[in-house]
């Protein structure tokens, strides 16, 4: 992956389905906002509904990886854990996904 290109990455995590609606307000405001403060072009969270559990996904996008450096530290795909993260979901996940961006079509 080069250093001077655009980025995808994709956080995964899971909470029990009657924490999502607290965790995905705390994760906007700690998580969602902050990226886009440290320079995320983009930021999308999805939630999916599996039972009892709910599955959480953010993905930013990024200009490249010195400025997602900025919310990754040195190690780009390393997980970045938010201060509750750990009383909340069901584990921390270690990684996160990066992805190059290669070609983005907006609507009109």
């Amino acid at each position: 992956m080069k250093m001077n290109e655009p980025v995808a990455r994709i956080w995964r995590g899971q909470t029990p389905v009657e924490k999502k609606d607290s965790y995905a307000k705390y994760l906007y405001e700690q998580g969602v906002l902050e990226l886009k403060r440290l320079g995320a072009r983009e930021v999308f969270m999805f939630t999916r509904d599996d039972g009892d559990v709910c599955n959480f996904m953010v993905l930013s996008l990024w200009p490249d990886i010195a400025t997602m450096q900025k919310w990754s530290g040195d190690t780009p795909a390393a997980t970045r854990h938010l201060d509750d993260d750990a009383d909340i979901l069901l584990e921390l996940p270690p990684e996160t996904e990066l992805l190059e961006i290669r070609y983005v079509e907006k609507a009109d």
